[in-house]
Protein backbone atom coordinates (compact mmCIF):
# COMPACT_ATOMS: atom_id res chain seq x y z
CA UNK A 1 0.00 0.00 0.00
CA UNK A 2 1.19 3.24 -1.14
CA UNK A 3 0.28 6.55 1.11
CA UNK A 4 0.45 9.71 -0.96
CA UNK A 5 -0.98 13.73 -0.52
CA UNK A 6 -2.96 14.80 -2.98
CA UNK A 7 -2.19 17.82 -4.92
CA UNK A 8 -4.47 20.87 -3.76
CA UNK A 9 -7.09 21.41 -6.76
CA UNK A 10 -9.23 23.61 -4.50
CA UNK A 11 -8.43 25.75 -1.54
CA UNK A 12 -11.32 26.83 -0.32
CA UNK A 13 -11.55 23.21 1.24
CA UNK A 14 -8.89 24.00 3.67
CA UNK A 15 -8.30 26.24 6.52
CA UNK A 16 -6.10 29.26 6.90
CA UNK A 17 -5.13 30.36 10.85
CA UNK A 18 -4.96 33.28 11.22
CA UNK A 19 -3.13 34.46 14.73
CA UNK A 20 -6.02 36.47 17.40
CA UNK A 21 -3.08 39.07 17.75
CA UNK A 22 -3.07 39.87 14.45
CA UNK A 23 -7.34 40.22 14.72
CA UNK A 24 -7.38 42.39 17.61
CA UNK A 25 -3.92 44.26 17.26
CA UNK A 26 -3.54 45.00 13.63
CA UNK A 27 -6.25 44.15 10.92
CA UNK A 28 -8.69 46.55 12.41
CA UNK A 29 -6.23 49.51 12.24
CA UNK A 30 -4.70 48.50 8.85
CA UNK A 31 -6.28 49.64 5.19
CA UNK A 32 -8.62 47.11 3.99
CA UNK A 33 -6.34 46.24 1.09
CA UNK A 34 -3.13 45.49 3.03
CA UNK A 35 -5.31 42.77 5.28
CA UNK A 36 -6.45 41.58 1.75
CA UNK A 37 -2.67 40.94 0.71
CA UNK A 38 -1.45 39.56 4.16
CA UNK A 39 -4.35 37.00 4.05
CA UNK A 40 -4.21 36.10 0.45
CA UNK A 41 -0.52 35.28 1.05
CA UNK A 42 -0.87 33.87 4.36
CA UNK A 43 -3.10 31.64 2.97
CA UNK A 44 -1.18 30.47 -0.24
CA UNK A 45 2.19 30.38 2.27
CA UNK A 46 0.04 27.49 4.32
CA UNK A 47 -0.93 25.55 1.04
CA UNK A 48 2.63 25.96 -0.33
CA UNK A 49 0.76 28.00 -3.60
CA UNK A 50 3.98 29.99 -5.02
CA UNK A 51 2.92 33.26 -5.61
CA UNK A 52 4.83 36.61 -6.74
CA UNK A 53 3.42 40.81 -6.27
CA UNK A 54 1.69 40.48 -9.67
CA UNK A 55 -0.26 37.64 -9.16
CA UNK A 56 -1.54 39.03 -5.60
CA UNK A 57 -2.03 41.84 -7.09
CA UNK A 58 -4.24 40.56 -10.00
CA UNK A 59 -5.84 38.11 -8.05
CA UNK A 60 -7.51 40.96 -5.90
CA UNK A 61 -8.10 43.40 -8.18
CA UNK A 62 -5.22 46.18 -7.07
CA UNK A 63 -2.27 47.81 -8.09
CA UNK A 64 1.19 46.00 -7.52
CA UNK A 65 2.24 49.50 -5.92
CA UNK A 66 -0.73 48.55 -3.27
CA UNK A 67 0.78 45.40 -3.04
CA UNK A 68 4.36 46.36 -1.92
CA UNK A 69 3.06 49.08 0.04
CA UNK A 70 1.20 46.77 2.12
CA UNK A 71 4.23 44.57 2.44
CA UNK A 72 5.76 47.78 3.73
CA UNK A 73 3.36 48.56 6.41
CA UNK A 74 3.20 44.69 7.40
CA UNK A 75 7.02 45.20 7.45
CA UNK A 76 7.12 48.30 9.42
CA UNK A 77 4.87 46.39 12.32
CA UNK A 78 7.53 43.37 12.51
CA UNK A 79 4.90 41.31 11.55
CA UNK A 80 6.89 39.77 8.41
CA UNK A 81 10.58 40.09 7.49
Amino acid sequence: MNFQKQNITNYNLYDTPVDNMFIGEYMATAPGDYVKVYLLALMYAELSVPSDHDSLARELGIPVEEVLLAWNHWEKLGLIS
